[in-house]
């Protein structure tokens, strides 16, 4: 760098610094939602509050099933790790008021089920398997009682 552009960059530098002090703190559930937009998509085949969860670089292969006991299952794959995919859901289960009735943790395949007495969805569960370099995630919604 020469001197003129080093004397433009401090030239700028207390107008940065006044533009960061008088920003407004960010509302806390903007914040959330915003990053929930960043790592994931809804899908109305979904109950509300369970999107999809994208990983490093989007779901691929998404298929949703009706079961004829009732219910919706879920699959997809995609670039995570299993765990973090299983840490997503559970979080989600939990914000939409479910009790976290059970985690399965087997390295390459983990698992959580969620249930809500009267909820919509009364129960829930995600399993992620990694498989090679994806993770075959499998979402279900209200298949057993």
């Amino acid at each position: 760098m020469n001197g003129k552009t080093i004397a433009r960059m401090l030239a700028f530098l207390p107008l940065a610094l006044v533009a960061a002090c008088n920003q407004e703190p960010q509302d806390p559930a903007k914040a959330a939602e915003a990053k929930m937009a960043a790592i994931s998509r809804p899908d109305p085949r979904l109950p509300v509050g369970f999107p999809i969860y994208l990983g490093e670089d989007g779901a691929r292969e998404f298929v949703v099933e009706d079961v004829p006991t009732g219910g919706k299952i879920a699959t997809f794959s995609i670039h995570a790790r299993p765990l973090a995919v299983r840490n997503f859901y559970e979080e989600r289960a939990k914000a939409a008021g479910m009790t976290i009735a059970g985690r399965m943790d087997g390295g390459e395949i983990v698992s959580v089920e969620a249930r809500k007495e009267g909820g919509n969805p009364r129960t829930f569960g995600a399993t992620a398997l990694q498989k090679g370099e994806f993770t075959n995630v499998t979402l279900m919604f209200d298949v057993t009682s």
